[in-house]
């Protein structure tokens, strides 16, 4: 019976991803994230993953992504940042690449609310793109603007920066940090909630180092 318990909580495990402490993803679905801090959901699950990373938007995006400060969560090596001419582009190309399987993780900046037909071929696609690597080997997030709305989807995350002071007026040993309100909007399995999330550095002298998460009730 133990045995059985062990082999139950190990597949729940395998079927979902810790983006950040204590919030999860389920793999093998497509995943939405939106609001300022839209990036910062792609870039706590990149730091997550393991192997490729694509990241596909328009090439006329206004939205540098900062390599050095990518570094701090995971190898920029990881990453195939692919431009592409147009918003039908955008589309075939992120339909390829799920269905391909090339990545673990396939991220989408859209400068629109995808269609239910949009989100029923990406899904789709990427149920292909599972079969290649076996299931839970991959997982979709798609970026979206304002608020999202997306259908067919696993999950919806809003986030936004939230103001951060430091307590030490001695900037030189006071490890900088990071912080950010998260508010799940929509889960097939979950409620609605929201949290701060803040990242600090355990050594401000190295500056590559992964930050540190602390996760708190947004009150």
């Amino acid at each position: 019976m133990n045995n059985l318990k062990t082999e139950i909580n190990l597949s729940i495990q395998q079927d979902l991803i810790e983006f950040a402490p204590n919030l999860f993803l389920k793999m093998g679905k497509i995943h939405e994230a939106c609001g300022p801090a839209k990036i910062r959901i792609a870039i706590l699950l990149a730091s997550k993953t393991e192997g490729l990373i694509v990241w596909v938007r328009l090439k006329w995006e206004n939205t540098d992504l900062n390599m050095e400060g990518i570094s701090s969560w995971f190898s920029p090596k990881r990453l195939l940042l692919i431009n592409v001419n147009n918003k039908n582009d955008l589309l075939f190309a992120i339909e390829e690449i799920l269905r391909s399987g090339i990545s673990n993780l396939t991220i989408a900046e859209l400068p629109h609310i995808p269609n239910a037909l949009q989100m029923r071929r990406l899904n789709l696609s990427m149920k292909k793109g599972g079969l290649y690597n076996g299931p839970n080997t991959n997982i979709g997030l798609i970026l979206t603007p304002n608020k999202g709305g997306a259908p067919n989807i696993d999950s919806r995350w809003y986030a936004s920066p939230l103001p951060c002071w430091s307590c030490s007026p001695n900037k030189t040993y006071t490890p900088p940090k990071e912080k950010w309100y998260v508010n799940r909007l929509f889960s097939r399995t979950e409620p609605n909630k929201e949290w701060s999330i803040e990242g600090t550095l355990s050594n401000k002298e190295n500056s590559r180092s992964k930050p540190k998460l602390l996760l708190t009730t947004f009150k």
